[in-house]
């Protein structure tokens, strides 16, 4: 499907605030440093080096929803928590 997005700053205080927030939205965000997630149709890789950059690609979103929408939920919620597109 094809988009990988890539962020820094994702500390681990950011990281917890990520898992609770998509907690928030009905998601689970393993306290892992890789794994899959998914909600509303769209499912997500992600691979987080414990201290810093976090890389999300993801692997599955409903067709009529465009990759544009997607992406930019993602690097809106990742922002809010405190990280940074890289």
């Amino acid at each position: 499907m094809g988009s990988t997005l890539a962020f820094t700053g994702i500390s681990p205080e950011v990281f917890a605030r990520l898992k609770q927030k998509l907690a928030g939205q009905g998601i689970d965000l393993p306290s892992t440093n890789s794994g899959v997630i998914g909600g509303s149709g769209i499912k997500a890789e992600y691979t987080w080096d414990g201290s810093e950059n976090l890389s999300v690609a993801i692997l599955n979103k409903p067709i009529f929803l465009p990759m544009s929408v997607v992406t930019s939920g993602i690097q809106s919620t990742i922002k809010e928590c405190g990280g940074a597109s890289s």
